[in-house]
């Protein structure tokens, strides 16, 4: 066999109790032996991890869809000319947004 013919790489193989698995990766082969417990403790941190990623893709959606909101509301508010057209774009949107019936902005002047 030359340098240049390649051979599997092994992984330590563990001999105590438990069920033989391989896996496959490009040219590496692992065989590993793992008791119930090291499987069953594997088989709970992948349930943990997808657990975990379900949290963070809602909470990116969550995320991305008060960001929408936030932007349509800002393009109408921009798109008004006067401050009364201004302040009823914005208590509409943010009630709709919020979904509430009624608002109210109440204004002092320093007069």
């Amino acid at each position: 066999m030359t340098n240049h013919e390649r051979q599997p790489a092994r992984a330590a193989e563990l001999e105590p109790e438990g069920a033989l698995q391989h896996h496959s990766v490009g040219d590496l082969e692992l065989q590993l032996q793992a008791s119930l417990d090291e499987i069953r403790a594997l088989r709970t941190a992948q349930a943990a991890v997808a657990l975990e990623n379900e949290r963070l893709t809602a909470e990116m959606q969550r995320r991305a869809r008060y960001e929408r909101i936030v932007s349509e509301i800002t393009s109408k508010v921009h798109a008004s000319t006067n401050m009364d057209a201004i302040l009823r774009t914005a208590i509409e949107e943010l009630g709709r947004a919020l979904d509430i019936r009624e608002g109210r902005i109440h204004l002092e002047t320093s007069e």
